[in-house]
């Protein structure tokens, strides 16, 4: 098992491995499972239903023999590679489904939600579908990504009014930022400090409720990051 002596006095993971779940295994869907298994976590579950292709090398997590392998058992066997063991087998054992979260299989959702899918409409629907009060998700994590900017969202989604002021920050999917080959935007390096940054708020969330901000925005031409809170 991993050794997470070295980051106990800031982040402990036996006092906060309550539930992950990840929807969305892509540039910062990989980061952010990797970024929680290596704080120790191991009560994760990942949703995905796409296959590795070439071009996820670039800016993803995944290696070339993952090519053509669904992107949940590519970080399935990079788990088994960085703990040693099977990541399903450890105590509060992982999940890997390769399948997409739909508003009918919202209740298998639970703990914190990273909701880092490609798709605004997605998201909307996914959020929409959310009980009210939803007990089993204290909050859900969101992030927005373009080349060199991108935004982390993190609401309650038992509060009315910060999931309506959610659901308003999403526009169209066709007003994304697209790359010449007509797919959003993924750099690397904006992808690892988009995903860093939810982890942190994750972290904050969890040892420290008042250090976690409601929306972050960071630009990285030049460096530039800025905080707010939602409205009351």
């Amino acid at each position: 098992m991993l050794s997470t002596l070295r980051h106990q006095e800031i982040f402990n993971p036996r006092d906060h491995d309550t539930g992950i779940t990840i929807v969305g295994a892509g540039a910062v869907g990989s980061r952010v499972f990797a970024t929680l298994v290596e704080l120790g976590l191991t009560r994760i579950k990942v949703f995905d239903p796409d296959r590795v292709e070439e071009h996820n090398l670039a800016n993803q997590l995944f290696m070339h023999r993952d090519i053509g392998i669904p992107k949940t058992e590519g970080l399935f066997d990079w788990a088994v590679r960085k703990l040693g063991c099977s990541p399903t087998h450890v105590p509060k054992g992982m999940v890997f489904r390769p399948v997409a979260v739909t508003p009918e299989s919202i209740h298998e959702l639970d703990g914190t939600v990273f909701l880092l899918v490609d798709s605004l409409e997605t998201r909307r629907q996914l959020v929409e579908a959310l009980p009210t009060p939803c007990f089993d998700i204290p909050r859900v994590i969101d992030t927005r990504m373009a080349a060199t900017h991108g935004v982390i969202y993190t609401f309650n989604p038992s509060d009315e009014e910060q999931r309506a002021q959610y659901l308003a920050t999403l526009g169209a999917d066709e007003d994304a930022e697209v790359s010449a080959c007509g797919s959003p935007f993924s750099v690397a390096p904006t992808a690892a400090l988009i995903a860093n940054l939810a982890v942190w708020q994750f972290i904050n969330a969890k040892t420290n409720p008042e250090g976690a901000s409601a929306i972050i925005k960071a630009y990285f031409k030049p460096l530039i990051v800025t905080t707010a809170e939602w409205s009351r």
